[in-house]
């Protein structure tokens, strides 16, 4: 699960330094990259990582999803 706060995240990214992470197909998403967007205004997010195939929409935020 992602954190929401942007102190958090930062934890989370030293934890997670090798790992990716994917749009799940089997919930919507596209399987396409992931990155994790900071931010202090707002709750953190996955967004697809930048230059990935962008053709078609993910169904919703149940689509993000870890990958092993």
């Amino acid at each position: 699960m992602l954190p929401l706060e942007a102190i958090e995240l930062n934890a989370f990214r030293r934890r997670h330094e090798g790992d990716t992470f994917w749009c799940g197909l089997l919930l919507g998403g596209r399987g396409v990259q992931l990155t994790t967007k900071l931010y202090t205004d707002r709750a953190c997010h996955f967004a697809h990582h930048p230059g990935a195939e962008l053709g078609v929409r993910c169904e919703g935020r149940a689509a993000r999803t870890v990958a092993p």
